[in-house]
């Protein structure tokens, strides 16, 4: 998210990021305005969102692990979460942009995989996602732009040591 955060400021774009700091450490900006909120807060969600112009929705509880290690905490972000999001960006109309995840279609069936894929996920991380996309397309009909994107686990460049990783994999839905 705050590698995002950073192309969105550097492309000029006043930002306010909302994470809930579960489980890592915050990069700092200063020149973004930053409110620690769990998603799945309504109230303080729709007073930190009541000037945006459009909502970029990259919080969940991610990774098959730490779904299967809390699936209820799981189910609760990543489902009610991103429900909270869609219904805001509903009600005022705002564009949302969402990262579904390449888990959401489970074993591929035909390559290369395309946005038509098949979803069969095989997992609760995939399953919440594959949610996430039927909730976010049924809000968004004749209510609000959505834009759903698939990304791998590992997507851009990452450093791991002295080592630099570059796997750029994104598909539009």
């Amino acid at each position: 998210g705050w590698r995002v955060v950073r192309e969105f400021l550097d492309a000029g774009a006043d930002v306010v990021a909302i994470d809930d700091l579960s489980g890592h450490q915050i990069s700092t900006f200063s020149n973004a305005q930053f409110v620690e909120l769990d998603i799945r807060d309504e109230e303080r969600l729709e007073t930190a969102l009541s000037d945006v112009d459009v909502v970029c929705h990259l919080a969940a509880i991610s990774g098959i692990p730490d779904c299967e290690s809390d699936p209820d905490r799981a189910f609760s972000v990543n489902v009610q979460g991103t429900e909270n999001l869609a219904w805001y960006c509903r009600k005022h109309g705002i564009p949302l942009a969402f990262a579904s995840s390449m888990a959401v279609i489970g074993e591929p069936v035909e390559f290369p995989i395309g946005a038509e894929h098949p979803r069969d996920p095989v997992s609760l991380y995939g399953l919440t996602k594959k949610m996430n996309e039927d909730d976010i397309h049924d809000h968004a009909r004749s209510a609000f732009p959505a834009h759903l994107f698939l990304t791998a686990n590992l997507y851009g460049t990452h450093e791991f040591g002295r080592e630099e990783v570059t796997k750029q994999t994104v598909i539009n839905i």
